[in-house]
């Protein structure tokens, strides 16, 4: 009977040091979801706090581009006409040749509008937004004439013409405030 008792109160033991055990690790478990979940929440408050301060600087951008040319109105306006158009469009830039077959040779693409393509003069266009012909002035790349289209530019998207794929890849996709002169009918 001693040897029963023994082996009752040695399970016993056995058994709640098991359950201790378990709620110890369990108290550890919940703590560590707890600071996990903490680290989570901060991780997002800062995550959003930086989406808000990008935000906030394309914004500036936007606004000091805006100033930029507001400043430089008058000759702007010269140049394209007192009733130009202040447009934000998505830009991106492509050349007139296949670089993969004519690399360091002379340009020799037409445009849609049926005219040679030339770096430094011609974007393509969605011609519903900018009509064919239309002038456009492009910070740090000045006027150019929207005498091509292509299959991806649709809606508020120019794609200027360079001379090289290097140039191309460096101008990248971007968005930019551009002056559009409208066209006379």
């Amino acid at each position: 009977m001693k040897i029963i008792k023994f082996l009752f109160l040695f399970g016993f033991a056995f058994i709640s040091g098991i359950l201790l055990f378990q709620s110890y690790h369990f108290l550890k478990i919940t703590e560590l979801q707890n600071q996990l979940e903490n680290s989570r929440y901060e991780f997002k408050q800062k995550l959003e706090k930086i989406q808000f301060d990008i935000a906030e600087a394309k914004s500036e951008k936007y606004m000091i581009i805006e100033k930029l040319l507001s400043g430089h109105q008058k000759q702007l306006a010269e140049n394209l006409g007192s009733h130009s158009q202040v447009v934000r469009v998505q830009m991106t830039a492509y050349t007139a040749w296949d670089p993969d077959s004519m690399e360091g040779k002379e340009p020799d693409g037409i445009t849609s509008t049926g005219k040679r393509a030339t770096p430094g003069r011609d974007i393509a266009v969605d011609p519903s937004v900018i009509p064919y012909g239309t002038k456009v002035f492009i910070p740090n790349y000045g006027f150019r004439t929207a005498n091509d289209t292509g299959g991806a530019i649709k809606g508020k998207k120019i794609d200027i013409l360079v001379k090289n794929l290097q140039e191309a890849r460096n101008i990248g996709r971007q968005w930019i405030t551009i002056l559009v002169k409208p066209k006379h009918k």
